[in-house]
């Protein structure tokens, strides 16, 4: 009876895991991009500077 318990549970854990993966790989990833675009526009703003 255990063990019948015991696969349903383990299959719950596992895709809870890996959707908290996909969730924090997300909001990884969208935090480079926020700071790339930062970057890139603290890059313009000085360029346009320079050239002014």
């Amino acid at each position: 009876m255990r063990k019948r318990l015991l696969k349903p549970v383990a299959l719950v854990l596992a895709v809870s895991f890996l959707n908290t993966q996909v969730l924090w790989a997300a909001s990884f990833e969208k935090s480079i991009v926020e700071s790339l675009i930062k970057y890139w526009a603290q890059g313009r703003s000085v360029s346009t500077l320079e050239k002014n």
